[in-house]
């Protein structure tokens, strides 16, 4: 579901013109950003006590519309980056192009881009290659097999201490079975027989 969020570059640029503080500006910036509502909240006091007025201000706009703790949508899947202004400045020179010679110049852009990236991507590789370099000294060290074996080199104990939990010797006498599942219709040969000779 969509939701309206006020632009922080502009609400900044509003609350520099009317209130004239630059460091409500920072303050906001900080306020917009955090996640929590408590760390919300010590940026936007601090807010309160320079200025009460511009606190009033952003109330009136809405909490929801401008600070990521109030926001009613999906939080954690907010686009920060304004990808609007991004487009149009790379547009700009398509701009006055017929709709079609428009989309034409934007597949050109795209799977140029992509092209590019791919040659790059082929040099280094070629690079690595031709330099006799190791691959595995490009690779983190925390993707190494000696370092994922000691994850696993001491003893892993059960969850909850064990509780619940039975052994093959002591167990409840219940006996796990596969899920029943439906033969579906057809012909079907049994698993590993032999085909008769007609």
């Amino acid at each position: 579901m969509a939701q309206h969020c006020a632009c922080l570059l502009h609400l900044q640029r509003n609350i520099q013109t009317i209130f004239k503080r630059k460091h409500l500006i920072y303050l906001i910036a900080r306020a917009s950003r955090a996640f929590r509502l408590e760390d919300f909240y010590v940026h936007f006091n601090e807010i309160k006590v320079i200025d009460i007025a511009c606190a009033d201000y952003v109330i009136r706009i809405g909490l929801e519309h401008w600070a990521r703790s109030h926001f009613s949508g999906a939080r954690y899947n907010i686009m920060t980056s304004n990808l609007a202004e991004s487009l149009n400045a790379a547009l700009a020179t398509a701009r006055k192009y017929p709709i079609v010679s428009l989309i034409e110049y934007i597949r050109f852009a795209v799977s140029t881009g992509y092209a590019v990236r791919h040659l790059m991507n082929a040099e280094y590789e070629v690079s690595a290659v031709t330099s006799k370099m190791s691959v595995e000294t490009l690779v983190a060290e925390e993707y190494s097999n000696d370092y994922w074996g000691m994850a696993y080199s001491g003893t892993i104990n059960p969850v909850h201490g064990g509780q619940g939990c039975q052994d093959e010797e002591g167990g409840d006498g219940m006996k796990l079975l596969p899920p029943r599942t439906r033969r579906p219709p057809g012909d079907h040969e049994s698993v590993g027989s032999c085909r008769r000779e007609r």
